[in-house]
């Protein structure tokens, strides 16, 4: 967008020695449309953006299922029960060695 802008009143000529010269400048209605370019091409691209959102939506929520199972797992490897057992019952049952009682 910027790099546009700068385009755009780049057809000044800042070289001009002498006032013999002519300097192009751009109307109101040349300045208008090309807003208005830039407008129409945004207006078409936002449901495009707003389409690829609703489609990441279930990844994501499959993403943050996946890594609460592989915290569960690191959990039960670690303290060697899950920590709704430890939590809820007040303890899984496993000694001090880490072998759990069957």
């Amino acid at each position: 967008m910027i790099t546009f802008v700068m385009w755009l009143f780049s057809a000044v000529d800042r070289g001009a020695a002498t006032k013999k010269q002519s300097v192009r400048r751009y109307t109101l209605i040349e300045l208008l449309f090309a807003v208005a370019s830039v407008e129409i091409l945004v207006a078409l691209l936002l449901p495009t953006v707003q389409a690829v959102r609703e489609t990441s939506r279930p990844m994501r929520c499959q993403n943050n299922l996946k890594q609460f199972g592989l915290a569960l797992h690191v959990y039960h490897e670690r303290a060697w029960c899950f920590w709704v057992v430890a939590v809820l019952m007040g303890g899984c049952g496993c000694s001090v060695s880490g072998a759990c009682l069957q």
